[in-house]
This record gives C-alpha cells, sequence and structure tokens, in this order.
C-alpha cells in the first residue's frame, strides 16, 4: 500500500477520533500515519504524516512525545512543498498554542493563511483561520477572522464552511456573553450584511 493510501485511510480515523474524543481512534491514526513514513516516501508524505503522528500525540496530551515527530519533519519539509510545510507548520502552531506561547502561535497562523491562499491550499487556510480564532482573546479579531475563514472557504473549489461557520458561531457567542445589546447589533450587521 502507498504511503499516501494509508494517510488517506487514516483521516477518517482521525476526524471520528475528533469528533468523538476516544483514545482509541487517535492511537489508530498515530500507528496509520508512522506506516506511512519511511525513507523513500515522497517528502509531501513523509512531512505530513511525521506532523500528523506529532499532532496525535498531542491531542492525548503528549506534547513531549511529539516533539521528535516534528524534527523528523522539520528536516524534510521545504517551502516550495506546500503540502507538507502548510502541515508542519500548522501542528508547529498548535505545539506553540499548547506550551504557552499563544502569541508566537497566532503570527505563525497568520503567515499559514497567507501561505495557504497563495498555493490554493483554501482547506488549510480555513484551518489557519480557525486556529488564529482559537489562540486569539480579541473578540474583534476573531470575528474578523472568523469572516477570512469564510472567504478562504468560498474562494475554494469545495468549499467547506461549517467549520468556519462555527468558529463564527463561537467568536459571535463569545462577544454575546461580553458586550452590550447595541455593540451586538452593529457587529451582527457588521458581519451579514
Amino acid at each position: 500500500m502507498s504511503p499516501m493510501m494509508v494517510i488517506a485511510m487514516a483521516l477518517p480515523a482521525v476526524a471520528e477520533a475528533r469528533l468523538t474524543g476516544l483514545t482509541l481512534d487517535l492511537q489508530e491514526a498515530k500507528r496509520a500515519y508512522a506506516r506511512a513514513i519511511s525513507a523513500e516516501a515522497p517528502p509531501a508524505v513523509y512531512v505530513q504524516a511525521c506532523a500528523q503522528v506529532a499532532r496525535m500525540e498531542s491531542l492525548t496530551d503528549s506534547i513531549e512525545a511529539g516533539e521528535p515527530w516534528l524534527r523528523l519533519a522539520a528536516r524534510r519539509a521545504s517551502k516550495e512543498e506546500p503540502l507538507g510545510w502548510s502541515r508542519l507548520q500548522l501542528v508547529l502552531g498548535i505545539f506553540e498554542r499548547e506550551t504557552g506561547s499563544p502569541e508566537e502561535a497566532r503570527e505563525r497562523f497568520m503567515r499559514l493563511y497567507d501561505y495557504c491562499l497563495e498555493h490554493d491550499l483554501h482547506e488549510r487556510a480555513i484551518d489557519a483561520a480557525h486556529h488564529v480564532v482559537l489562540v486569539s482573546e480579541d473578540l474583534d479579531e476573531q470575528a474578523r477572522w472568523s469572516q477570512r475563514g469564510i472567504e478562504a472557504a468560498e474562494a475554494g473549489s469545495q468549499p467547506t464552511p461549517a467549520r468556519s461557520t462555527s468558529a463564527l458561531a463561537a467568536a459571535i457567542a463569545r462577544m454575546n456573553r461580553s458586550r452590550k445589546p447595541s455593540a451586538l447589533k452593529s457587529s451582527a450587521t457588521m458581519l451579514n450584511p
């Protein structure tokens, strides 16, 4: 089985695991990604698989166990190979966020958003915008980046507005809890002209 097929097979387990929070699914996804890693694997496959193993470790609260995988990914990553580079940058940002460096993570996610749009990686641009929303404490910035995620979804050939919409809904919910009613009305009008 090709490394790309192994990664494709791991993706449903990752999605299901993220939805259900079942550690067993995360462990199976981690094993599938690890099987895709070989010296012969194309850089895009190798880098993404290593980064995803690191991500699976972070989802099971094993940040330290994920760090060697990020180092392996970084050795073969190149800006000229957008799939691997963007996946690595996303996971690096997540690790920065989870280890107490939210500002560095925020900056990385913002740069990643632009990089992904430049390389027509719209779903990854949506992810980057989503993570800016997660790391930002500024409600207006959360709303702006939620909107940017929606814009990336609309620009893509296969829009996936659900994640962007959920991020936007989360930002609006946070505004609802902290702003006066008049401010909410003007924010809602700005977001939904």
